[in-house]
Protein backbone atom coordinates (compact mmCIF):
# COMPACT_ATOMS: atom_id res chain seq x y z
CA UNK A 1 0.00 0.00 0.00
CA UNK A 2 2.24 2.60 0.69
CA UNK A 3 4.76 1.50 -2.33
CA UNK A 4 1.55 2.30 -4.02
CA UNK A 5 1.18 5.76 -2.50
CA UNK A 6 4.92 6.36 -3.36
CA UNK A 7 4.14 5.57 -6.75
CA UNK A 8 1.34 7.78 -7.11
CA UNK A 9 3.04 10.74 -5.21
CA UNK A 10 6.07 10.37 -7.68
CA UNK A 11 3.60 10.42 -10.84
CA UNK A 12 1.86 13.00 -9.72
CA UNK A 13 5.09 14.99 -9.10
CA UNK A 14 6.53 14.14 -12.54
CA UNK A 15 3.00 15.57 -13.93
CA UNK A 16 3.58 18.92 -12.03
CA UNK A 17 7.13 18.42 -13.94
CA UNK A 18 5.58 18.49 -17.37
CA UNK A 19 2.39 21.11 -16.78
CA UNK A 20 5.54 23.77 -15.15
CA UNK A 21 7.25 22.81 -18.14
CA UNK A 22 4.53 23.25 -20.69
CA UNK A 23 2.21 25.96 -19.06
CA UNK A 24 4.59 28.06 -17.11
CA UNK A 25 6.78 31.12 -18.22
CA UNK A 26 5.07 32.60 -21.93
CA UNK A 27 7.40 32.37 -24.93
CA UNK A 28 9.23 35.35 -25.58
CA UNK A 29 8.25 37.24 -27.95
CA UNK A 30 9.73 37.60 -31.68
CA UNK A 31 12.26 40.07 -31.96
CA UNK A 32 11.15 43.22 -34.34
CA UNK A 33 12.55 43.49 -37.69
CA UNK A 34 14.59 46.34 -38.14
CA UNK A 35 12.97 49.22 -39.48
CA UNK A 36 13.68 50.32 -42.68
CA UNK A 37 15.84 53.36 -43.35
CA UNK A 38 13.95 56.02 -45.45
CA UNK A 39 15.71 58.51 -47.88
CA UNK A 40 14.51 62.22 -48.24
CA UNK A 41 13.57 62.91 -51.90
CA UNK A 42 15.65 65.62 -52.74
CA UNK A 43 13.65 66.71 -55.38
CA UNK A 44 11.48 69.28 -54.50
CA UNK A 45 14.55 70.62 -52.57
CA UNK A 46 16.37 70.93 -55.33
CA UNK A 47 13.57 72.30 -57.32
CA UNK A 48 13.95 75.08 -54.80
CA UNK A 49 16.71 75.66 -54.59
CA UNK A 50 17.38 75.74 -58.35
CA UNK A 51 14.42 78.02 -58.83
CA UNK A 52 15.27 81.98 -59.17
CA UNK A 53 15.03 83.93 -56.21
CA UNK A 54 14.39 88.08 -57.45
CA UNK A 55 15.01 90.65 -54.61
CA UNK A 56 13.31 93.46 -55.24
CA UNK A 57 15.82 96.79 -54.35
CA UNK A 58 15.51 100.71 -54.36
CA UNK A 59 12.32 101.49 -55.54
CA UNK A 60 11.08 104.91 -56.30
CA UNK A 61 8.67 106.39 -58.32
CA UNK A 62 7.54 109.93 -59.93
CA UNK A 63 4.11 109.41 -59.96
CA UNK A 64 2.00 112.59 -61.49
CA UNK A 65 -1.15 113.28 -63.80
CA UNK A 66 -2.38 111.49 -65.97
CA UNK A 67 1.09 109.29 -65.78
CA UNK A 68 3.79 107.92 -64.02
CA UNK A 69 6.79 105.55 -63.44
CA UNK A 70 8.27 102.78 -61.12
CA UNK A 71 12.40 102.34 -60.67
CA UNK A 72 14.08 99.61 -58.82
CA UNK A 73 16.86 97.26 -58.66
CA UNK A 74 16.00 93.14 -59.62
CA UNK A 75 18.51 91.23 -58.29
CA UNK A 76 18.60 87.17 -58.95
CA UNK A 77 20.01 85.33 -55.85
CA UNK A 78 18.80 81.88 -57.56
CA UNK A 79 20.52 79.58 -60.21
CA UNK A 80 18.24 80.12 -63.26
CA UNK A 81 17.25 83.01 -65.18
CA UNK A 82 14.09 84.50 -64.38
CA UNK A 83 11.93 87.45 -66.38
CA UNK A 84 9.55 90.35 -65.40
CA UNK A 85 6.35 89.71 -67.22
CA UNK A 86 4.28 91.93 -65.79
CA UNK A 87 3.04 94.33 -63.26
CA UNK A 88 -0.05 95.56 -61.74
CA UNK A 89 -1.61 98.11 -59.29
CA UNK A 90 -4.70 99.88 -58.30
CA UNK A 91 -3.26 103.21 -58.36
CA UNK A 92 -3.53 103.30 -62.82
CA UNK A 93 -5.31 101.90 -65.25
CA UNK A 94 -2.45 100.45 -67.10
CA UNK A 95 0.68 99.23 -66.19
CA UNK A 96 2.94 98.07 -68.93
CA UNK A 97 7.10 97.26 -69.10
CA UNK A 98 8.99 99.87 -70.72
CA UNK A 99 12.45 100.83 -71.90
CA UNK A 100 14.05 103.84 -74.02
CA UNK A 101 15.74 103.63 -77.31
CA UNK A 102 17.04 106.01 -79.46
CA UNK A 103 16.79 105.72 -82.95
CA UNK A 104 19.26 106.59 -86.14
CA UNK A 105 18.27 110.18 -86.06
CA UNK A 106 19.34 110.69 -82.16
CA UNK A 107 15.37 110.71 -81.20
CA UNK A 108 14.60 108.85 -77.63
CA UNK A 109 11.59 106.32 -78.26
CA UNK A 110 9.63 104.47 -75.27
CA UNK A 111 8.20 101.52 -76.55
CA UNK A 112 6.84 98.61 -74.47
CA UNK A 113 9.32 95.66 -73.37
CA UNK A 114 8.66 92.17 -76.08
CA UNK A 115 8.64 89.15 -73.41
CA UNK A 116 9.29 90.83 -70.32
CA UNK A 117 12.54 92.23 -68.56
CA UNK A 118 14.91 89.31 -67.87
CA UNK A 119 17.17 89.18 -65.04
CA UNK A 120 20.09 86.26 -65.54
CA UNK A 121 20.86 84.21 -62.69
CA UNK A 122 23.17 85.13 -60.06
CA UNK A 123 22.95 88.84 -61.91
CA UNK A 124 20.61 91.97 -61.82
CA UNK A 125 18.65 94.25 -63.79
CA UNK A 126 17.75 98.03 -63.33
CA UNK A 127 14.97 99.62 -63.88
CA UNK A 128 15.60 103.76 -64.30
CA UNK A 129 14.76 106.97 -65.94
CA UNK A 130 16.26 106.86 -69.89
CA UNK A 131 16.00 103.08 -69.43
CA UNK A 132 13.93 100.44 -68.64
CA UNK A 133 10.96 101.27 -66.41
CA UNK A 134 7.32 100.34 -65.22
CA UNK A 135 4.89 102.45 -67.02
CA UNK A 136 2.14 103.68 -64.86
CA UNK A 137 -0.89 104.46 -67.43
CA UNK A 138 -3.55 106.68 -66.48
CA UNK A 139 -3.21 107.00 -62.55
CA UNK A 140 -6.33 107.00 -61.22
CA UNK A 141 -5.70 109.28 -57.50
CA UNK A 142 -3.30 112.60 -57.17
CA UNK A 143 -0.05 111.28 -55.01
CA UNK A 144 2.20 113.12 -53.26
CA UNK A 145 5.99 113.25 -52.56
CA UNK A 146 6.43 110.32 -49.72
CA UNK A 147 3.33 108.75 -50.81
CA UNK A 148 3.19 104.69 -51.15
CA UNK A 149 1.39 102.73 -53.12
CA UNK A 150 1.15 98.62 -53.79
CA UNK A 151 2.63 97.40 -56.92
CA UNK A 152 2.35 93.72 -57.62
CA UNK A 153 5.57 92.18 -59.82
CA UNK A 154 5.01 89.11 -61.30
CA UNK A 155 8.15 86.49 -62.73
CA UNK A 156 8.33 83.84 -64.84
CA UNK A 157 9.92 81.34 -62.51
CA UNK A 158 9.76 83.34 -59.04
CA UNK A 159 6.02 84.20 -58.97
CA UNK A 160 4.04 87.47 -57.93
CA UNK A 161 5.62 89.71 -55.47
CA UNK A 162 3.98 92.53 -53.86
CA UNK A 163 5.77 96.00 -52.82
CA UNK A 164 5.69 98.83 -51.15
CA UNK A 165 6.72 101.61 -53.76
CA UNK A 166 7.29 105.27 -52.66
CA UNK A 167 6.67 108.58 -54.65
CA UNK A 168 10.08 110.24 -54.64
CA UNK A 169 8.56 112.77 -57.50
CA UNK A 170 6.04 114.19 -58.75
CA UNK A 171 4.70 117.25 -61.24
CA UNK A 172 1.51 118.91 -61.54
CA UNK A 173 1.00 117.40 -65.24
CA UNK A 174 3.12 114.85 -66.45
CA UNK A 175 4.21 115.84 -69.86
CA UNK A 176 7.02 113.04 -70.19
CA UNK A 177 3.85 110.68 -70.25
CA UNK A 178 1.31 112.23 -72.08
CA UNK A 179 1.76 110.00 -75.10
CA UNK A 180 1.61 106.87 -73.55
CA UNK A 181 -1.59 104.28 -73.40
CA UNK A 182 -2.04 104.87 -77.59
CA UNK A 183 -0.33 101.24 -77.82
CA UNK A 184 2.61 101.98 -80.66
CA UNK A 185 2.02 105.67 -81.68
CA UNK A 186 5.65 107.20 -81.23
CA UNK A 187 6.72 108.19 -77.85
CA UNK A 188 10.11 110.59 -78.50
CA UNK A 189 10.07 113.86 -76.76
CA UNK A 190 7.98 113.73 -74.17
CA UNK A 191 9.74 110.78 -72.85
CA UNK A 192 13.30 112.36 -72.98
CA UNK A 193 11.81 115.37 -71.35
CA UNK A 194 10.62 112.79 -68.15
CA UNK A 195 13.81 111.19 -68.02
CA UNK A 196 16.06 114.31 -67.83
CA UNK A 197 13.85 115.96 -65.40
CA UNK A 198 13.92 112.86 -63.36
CA UNK A 199 17.84 113.89 -62.11
CA UNK A 200 16.50 117.02 -60.95
CA UNK A 201 17.01 119.41 -63.46
CA UNK A 202 12.94 120.47 -63.88
CA UNK A 203 13.44 123.85 -64.74
CA UNK A 204 11.09 126.93 -64.47
CA UNK A 205 11.21 130.53 -65.44
CA UNK A 206 12.89 131.15 -61.46
CA UNK A 207 15.07 128.48 -61.56
CA UNK A 208 17.83 130.18 -63.62
CA UNK A 209 18.77 133.08 -61.28
CA UNK A 210 22.01 132.01 -59.80
CA UNK A 211 23.07 130.57 -62.81
CA UNK A 212 26.80 131.72 -63.12
CA UNK A 213 26.88 131.81 -67.01
CA UNK A 214 26.51 135.28 -67.91
CA UNK A 215 26.76 135.20 -71.55
CA UNK A 216 26.40 138.09 -73.96
CA UNK A 217 23.00 136.77 -75.07
CA UNK A 218 21.28 137.17 -71.46
CA UNK A 219 22.93 139.99 -71.07
CA UNK A 220 21.71 142.27 -74.04
CA UNK A 221 17.97 141.13 -73.54
CA UNK A 222 15.24 143.07 -72.40
CA UNK A 223 12.07 142.12 -71.51
CA UNK A 224 10.33 145.72 -71.54
CA UNK A 225 8.68 145.25 -74.94
CA UNK A 226 6.99 141.79 -75.27
CA UNK A 227 4.99 140.39 -77.74
CA UNK A 228 1.46 139.69 -77.64
CA UNK A 229 -1.27 136.61 -78.58
CA UNK A 230 -3.43 137.26 -81.26
CA UNK A 231 -5.52 134.65 -81.12
CA UNK A 232 -5.94 133.36 -77.21
CA UNK A 233 -5.95 130.13 -78.90
CA UNK A 234 -2.20 130.10 -79.91
CA UNK A 235 -1.25 130.47 -75.97
CA UNK A 236 -2.23 126.50 -75.69
CA UNK A 237 0.65 124.98 -77.80
CA UNK A 238 2.80 127.93 -76.92
CA UNK A 239 1.96 127.06 -73.26
CA UNK A 240 2.97 123.53 -73.84
CA UNK A 241 6.18 124.54 -75.95
CA UNK A 242 7.36 126.37 -72.69
CA UNK A 243 6.56 123.74 -70.43
CA UNK A 244 8.56 121.05 -72.14
CA UNK A 245 11.49 123.00 -73.06
CA UNK A 246 11.74 123.99 -69.43
CA UNK A 247 11.81 120.56 -68.19
CA UNK A 248 14.03 119.78 -71.33
CA UNK A 249 17.51 119.90 -68.99
CA UNK A 250 19.29 122.33 -70.38
CA UNK A 251 20.93 123.58 -66.71
CA UNK A 252 22.12 120.30 -65.98
CA UNK A 253 23.64 119.79 -69.13
CA UNK A 254 24.95 123.13 -69.52
CA UNK A 255 26.67 122.49 -65.84
CA UNK A 256 27.70 119.08 -66.69
CA UNK A 257 29.32 120.26 -69.73
CA UNK A 258 31.49 123.21 -67.62
CA UNK A 259 32.39 121.40 -64.97
CA UNK A 260 35.95 120.09 -65.17
CA UNK A 261 35.30 116.54 -65.17
CA UNK A 262 32.04 116.62 -66.87
CA UNK A 263 31.25 114.51 -70.26
CA UNK A 264 28.88 114.23 -72.77
CA UNK A 265 25.84 111.68 -71.75
CA UNK A 266 24.74 109.03 -74.76
CA UNK A 267 21.18 111.27 -74.66
CA UNK A 268 22.65 114.85 -74.68
CA UNK A 269 22.30 114.88 -78.59
CA UNK A 270 19.04 113.35 -78.81
CA UNK A 271 17.97 115.73 -76.10
CA UNK A 272 18.67 119.07 -77.73
CA UNK A 273 17.33 117.48 -80.96
CA UNK A 274 13.70 117.10 -79.86
CA UNK A 275 13.50 120.54 -77.85
CA UNK A 276 14.35 121.78 -81.73
CA UNK A 277 11.81 119.73 -83.16
CA UNK A 278 9.73 121.08 -80.53
CA UNK A 279 10.53 124.51 -81.52
CA UNK A 280 9.61 124.07 -85.24
CA UNK A 281 6.15 122.47 -84.33
CA UNK A 282 5.51 125.03 -82.29
CA UNK A 283 3.18 128.35 -84.29
CA UNK A 284 4.96 131.22 -81.82
CA UNK A 285 3.32 134.53 -81.88
CA UNK A 286 5.11 136.67 -84.26
CA UNK A 287 7.28 138.91 -81.90
CA UNK A 288 8.86 135.62 -80.97
CA UNK A 289 10.14 134.61 -84.35
CA UNK A 290 13.63 136.13 -84.19
CA UNK A 291 14.34 134.41 -80.90
CA UNK A 292 12.70 131.58 -81.85
CA UNK A 293 15.00 131.46 -84.72
CA UNK A 294 18.25 132.10 -82.94
CA UNK A 295 17.73 129.52 -80.50
CA UNK A 296 17.03 127.13 -83.59
CA UNK A 297 19.86 127.68 -85.47
CA UNK A 298 22.31 127.31 -82.14
CA UNK A 299 20.35 124.45 -81.14
CA UNK A 300 21.29 122.70 -84.28
CA UNK A 301 24.87 123.25 -84.14
CA UNK A 302 25.09 122.32 -80.32
CA UNK A 303 23.28 118.71 -81.18
CA UNK A 304 26.20 118.61 -83.95
CA UNK A 305 29.30 119.20 -81.28
CA UNK A 306 27.19 116.73 -78.80
CA UNK A 307 26.73 114.09 -81.81
CA UNK A 308 30.61 114.22 -82.97
CA UNK A 309 31.55 114.16 -78.83
CA UNK A 310 33.19 117.19 -78.74
CA UNK A 311 32.86 118.27 -75.58
CA UNK A 312 35.04 121.65 -76.14
CA UNK A 313 32.72 122.79 -78.80
CA UNK A 314 29.69 121.75 -76.73
CA UNK A 315 30.46 122.92 -73.48
CA UNK A 316 29.93 127.13 -74.66
CA UNK A 317 27.08 126.45 -76.59
CA UNK A 318 25.34 124.42 -73.45
CA UNK A 319 26.14 127.98 -71.58
CA UNK A 320 24.53 130.17 -74.64
CA UNK A 321 21.70 127.46 -75.69
CA UNK A 322 20.18 127.74 -71.75
CA UNK A 323 20.60 131.74 -71.81
CA UNK A 324 18.65 131.87 -74.79
CA UNK A 325 16.14 128.75 -73.20
CA UNK A 326 15.85 130.86 -70.22
CA UNK A 327 14.89 134.20 -71.93
CA UNK A 328 12.53 132.72 -74.34
CA UNK A 329 10.80 131.02 -71.55
CA UNK A 330 10.80 134.46 -69.41
CA UNK A 331 9.53 136.24 -72.03
CA UNK A 332 6.87 133.64 -73.21
CA UNK A 333 5.82 133.38 -69.21
CA UNK A 334 4.91 136.95 -68.94
CA UNK A 335 3.63 136.77 -72.02
CA UNK A 336 0.91 134.52 -70.67
CA UNK A 337 0.28 136.29 -67.71
CA UNK A 338 -0.71 139.48 -69.22
CA UNK A 339 -2.93 137.92 -71.64
CA UNK A 340 -4.24 135.98 -68.51
CA UNK A 341 -4.81 139.22 -66.68
CA UNK A 342 -6.62 141.16 -69.99
CA UNK A 343 -8.83 137.70 -70.51
CA UNK A 344 -11.03 135.79 -68.84
CA UNK A 345 -11.37 133.83 -72.32
CA UNK A 346 -7.44 133.81 -72.25
CA UNK A 347 -7.04 132.53 -68.53
CA UNK A 348 -9.79 129.89 -69.43
CA UNK A 349 -8.08 128.99 -72.71
CA UNK A 350 -4.53 127.70 -70.89
CA UNK A 351 -6.06 125.69 -67.86
CA UNK A 352 -2.86 123.88 -67.93
CA UNK A 353 -4.96 120.87 -65.99
CA UNK A 354 -7.93 120.79 -68.62
CA UNK A 355 -7.53 118.09 -70.57
CA UNK A 356 -7.25 120.17 -73.49
CA UNK A 357 -3.68 120.70 -72.31
CA UNK A 358 -3.02 117.39 -72.20
CA UNK A 359 -4.26 116.57 -75.82
CA UNK A 360 -1.83 119.37 -77.25
CA UNK A 361 1.28 118.35 -75.42
CA UNK A 362 0.66 115.01 -77.38
CA UNK A 363 0.07 116.46 -80.03
CA UNK A 364 3.00 118.41 -80.22
CA UNK A 365 4.98 115.04 -79.13
CA UNK A 366 3.60 113.34 -81.76
CA UNK A 367 3.89 115.44 -85.14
Amino acid sequence: MKKLQTLGMMVLLILGMVVSACGGAAPAEPEAAPAEETVAEPVAAEAEEAAAKIMIMDLSARASMPNGAAYMTLMNEGSSDDTLVSAATDVAETVELHETTIDENQVMRMRPVEGGIAIPAGGSTTLKPGGLHVMLLGIRQELAVGDTFELTLTFAESGSQTVQVEVTEGMAMDHGDMEHGEGDMEQDMEHSMEEMSDEGESMSSDDHGDHSHESEAHADHAHGDLAEFSDPAQMMPVAVAIYLLDNAGFHAIDERLNEENGDIAPEDAAIINQVNRALERTEWPEGLHGQIEALSSLLTEYAAALTEGDKAAAAPLAAEAHELQHNLSHDVTAMLEAAQADSAEAAAALDTEAQGFQVAATQLAMN
